[in-house]
């Protein structure tokens, strides 16, 4: 999982999707190239991370309990 955000983020920061202008402003703030990609990946794993809980409790209310008889 950690791989697969980091290539998103190193992708994102060539010019593909939002995380350029993210990483721009970061970089106006005075954050070095690393700190704005770190601070890039935090970002996209609770975007991940938000979507993960969401599909969760998606299935949990739209799925019924059955009782398992032992």
């Amino acid at each position: 999982m950690n791989c697969a955000l980091h290539m998103i983020a190193v992708t994102q920061a060539r010019g593909i999707g939002p995380g350029h202008t993210y990483l721009a402003k970061q970089e106006t703030r005075g954050k070095d190239k690393t700190a704005a990609l770190r601070l890039l990946r935090r970002r996209l794993f609770d975007t991940v991370f938000t979507a993960l809980r969401t599909d969760q409790q998606h299935d949990t209310q739209t799925t019924p309990r059955v009782a398992i008889a032992a």
